[in-house]
């Protein structure tokens, strides 16, 4: 089944479970095949979010040498663009302009400063390709030390 197809709001987190029924009385004969599962958006990924420590913030799953722009904003919300929906709130700030790889994938590094400590960072990623557009999934970490 196509979640896109199903009427489902796919703009947010959501979980998918797949789970097996035992409705045979047979051995063998239950079981689940999972074939082609994607997400059609840019996943976003943030590792070593410490204070003092350099942080790596990836994205996937864009197309080649498509731009990215990580937003970050201090709470969740939903925000209307000329994208389409945002789920920061405002005000968010702009990270940067980052250009995607010929595998569809970009990349950056930055130091966590000290004052950071403590906060929740809501971190969504925009993808500008062509005429097109598409946020990511957001990420929520707290800055630790």
């Amino acid at each position: 089944t196509d979640l896109a197809a199903s009427g489902l709001d796919l703009s947010a987190d959501f979980y998918l479970a797949i789970a097996q029924e035992d409705n045979y009385p047979y051995k063998d004969q239950d079981g689940v095949a999972v074939d082609q599962l994607a997400m059609d958006r840019p996943v976003v990924d943030l590792i070593d979010l410490i204070v003092g420590q350099t942080a790596t913030l990836t994205v996937y799953n864009v197309k080649p040498y498509s731009l990215i722009i990580p937003l970050r904003s201090s709470s969740k919300g939903i925000t209307q663009t000329a994208y389409g929906t945002l789920n920061l709130a405002t005000p968010f700030d702009n990270l940067g302009i980052l250009a995607a790889d010929a595998t569809g994938v970009a990349q950056t590094q930055f130091n966590v400063p000290h004052l950071a400590n403590g906060m929740t960072l809501f971190i969504q990623v925009l993808e500008v390709s062509g005429l097109t557009a598409r946020f990511s999934n957001v990420i929520i970490e707290k800055v630790t030390k």
